[in-house]
């Protein structure tokens, strides 16, 4: 009686959990048929191909990986086609996306796990993703893994195939962690008091891209006038940041820009993503940044955050919970959405 009532119990739960996963294809099952459940539970931003296998500070070359166009999780999957892809379509963020996709396999007659079982995986995307399908079968527990790579925040449906069978699921790209951490700098606005001079004040306003001259005979702002990735002075005006906004303390962060979205390359439109670091919420801060500026030195994963007259001592006595390792702040990104609108 209890053998019974156990296995009518995982047929239940079975059930609802592939009715609440998806929707699936084959309503009506054949005896020892397998149905197959899917899940996502997780969504990654996966890390620059040229990268090796930790996310240590590179200072030979300025950025923790060199630049490519080509972002892929693991050496030897093929890049997927932009240019054509769904991603490129005006509206979408460019943000190449990975979907780490669960399936599990029952048997429909017992609600056991079956192991063993080869699963195949294919999505409403097409061409414009790519699938990495389950290297390996179900294992003991009815599980196993594959993984689709995609550029853009559109729906769409993932299917797995067992046997010949084949069941589907409508998922929705959600915040997506990056696989690799980030360096985390910090820049601020110069102050003359602080600097002392009007040449210290100078190199710092060339420094820093921005300062304000805080005597009360002067009280105005200066920021540095560059040609190439040189500061050749300073001039009377307020601070820009490359996307054309004011640098806002707790928002603005200076980004190389294949890393974290500013810029949508298929409109020429400032396509400003937003990004929640582990760590940084603090008394006043939320913890995240709008990509809105760029720096010479910004190459690969690593953010400058503005801390508007803050020093960088005053910032870290003010986050405490930030991770260090080597002497250096390394911090985890969680890609949140893109800002389409002119910021003030």
């Amino acid at each position: 009686m209890k053998a019974n009532m156990k296995k009518c119990l995982m047929l239940g739960i079975a059930f609802i959990l592939l009715f609440t996963a998806g929707n699936i294809t084959k309503p009506v099952y054949a005896a020892g048929q397998p149905v197959a459940a899917i899940s996502v539970p997780y969504w990654w931003i996966p890390q620059n191909i040229s990268g090796v296998s930790t996310a240590k500070w590179s200072t030979s070359a300025n950025a923790v990986y060199d630049y490519s166009t080509y972002f892929k999780p693991y050496s030897g999957w093929p890049a997927i086609d932009y240019t054509n892809s769904t991603g490129h379509a005006s509206g979408q963020d460019r943000v190449l996306r990975q979907a780490q996709v669960k399936i599990y396999v029952l048997d429909s007659s017992t609600g056991s796990a079956m192991s063993g079982k080869t699963v195949t995986l294919s999505s409403s995307l097409g061409s414009n993703a790519y699938v990495k399908n389950p290297t390996s079968s179900t294992a003991s527990d009815g599980y196993t893994t594959g993984y689709i790579e995609f550029y853009g925040v559109s729906s769409f449906t993932i299917t797995a195939t067992v046997d010949g069978y084949s069941y589907s699921t409508t998922v929705t790209p959600g915040s997506s962690t990056y696989y690799n951490r980030f360096l985390l700098t910090e820049y601020n606005s110069a102050l003359w008091s602080r600097s002392g001079s009007d040449t210290a004040f100078k190199a710092d306003v060339c420094l820093q891209g921005s300062g304000y001259d805080d005597r009360s005979s002067v009280l105005k702002w200066y920021r540095a006038v560059v040609s190439g990735n040189t500061c050749t002075g300073i001039t009377e005006g307020s601070a820009t940041t490359a996307s054309g906004t004011s640098p806002t303390e707790y928002r603005t962060m200076a980004v190389d820009s294949p890393y974290i979205t500013r810029k949508n390359y298929y409109d020429s439109s400032w396509y400003r993503g937003r990004v929640s670091f582990a760590g940084l919420s603090a008394t006043s801060d939320s913890g995240v940044r709008t990509a809105e500026d760029s720096g010479g030195a910004i190459n690969g994963y690593h953010i400058d955050i503005y801390i508007g007259f803050k020093t960088i001592s005053q910032f870290s006595t003010a986050h405490p919970s930030l991770p260090t390792d080597t002497g250096r702040y390394f911090v985890t990104g969680t890609y949140l959405s893109t800002l389409r609108t002119v910021l003030q």
